[in-house]
């Protein structure tokens, strides 16, 4: 967006300056022109789609990745980079918001025109379910590792009505779901038992690393599968 600024900088220089004042060239003007009708037009584009309905103050936690706040990111969309954009990931609706310049608007990523995007350190994609067998619901993730072995994971959210002396209340309660695809099949991997089992073969050798290692799943799931994970490929190279 650089250029941008710098193109309408230019605007505002007085061009009653003659021509053995200024090094500027016509043909620099007209590409520097060019570059920002580009950059404009690619920008914009992410900037259409339906917007986000905010959720009532009275709802009780947040159904998002992290924190309900906006954070800078960066977005793969159209095949465009945007290495600094702002947004948020809502997992009771399954979508992706991004916050337009200035706050004005709270806009909805397609996810057919989505490619990838970073949040919270997070690498975020959007998986469709296929014919492969167990695999996940169609959605966004946080691709937590990619090798021989892939780890996904993604919020579970529920939106729980609570009666209290007739008061009705709204929460969100949410849980975490976890999925290692091993060769073309999809496991789940909610715990440490359920991620032994999945590489049953050497769970005594794994055992004993995740002990040695001090890992536990309960505290820092992310951390426990993706050593985990990249331990048994190690030993099974």
């Amino acid at each position: 967006m650089k250029s941008i600024y710098s193109f309408l900088c230019i605007l505002c220089i007085p061009f009653s300056i003659c021509a053995q004042e200024t090094s500027v060239s016509t043909d620099h003007i007209s590409g520097l022109i060019t570059k920002y009708q580009e950059e404009s037009v690619s920008h914009a584009a992410i900037y259409t789609g339906k917007e986000h309905m905010k959720y009532p103050l009275y709802y009780k936690e947040h159904p998002f990745l992290v924190s309900d706040k906006y954070a800078t990111g960066t977005l793969m969309y159209d095949n465009v980079f945007y290495p600094e954009v702002h947004l948020k990931l809502d997992y009771y609706t399954n979508e992706l918001v991004l916050n337009t310049p200035g706050g004005h608007y709270n806009i909805v990523l397609s996810p057919d025109r989505f490619q990838y995007a970073t949040l919270h350190g997070y690498y975020l994609i959007y998986h469709q379910r296929d014919n492969r067998p167990a695999s996940p619901p169609t959605g966004y993730y946080a691709q937590l590792y990619e090798g021989t072995y892939g780890i996904m994971k993604r919020l579970v959210v529920e939106l729980q009505e609570t009666i209290t002396n007739t008061q009705l209340s709204y929460t969100f309660k949410t849980g975490m779901r976890f999925y290692v695809l091993k060769g073309d099949r999809f496991y789940s991997a909610n715990s440490q038992g359920a991620l032994l089992n999945i590489f049953k073969d050497k769970k005594r050798e794994l055992k004993q690393f995740i002990r040695s290692n001090h890992l536990n799943f309960n505290q820092d799931p992310d951390r426990f599968l993706i050593e985990v994970v990249k331990q048994y490929e190690k030993i099974t190279q």
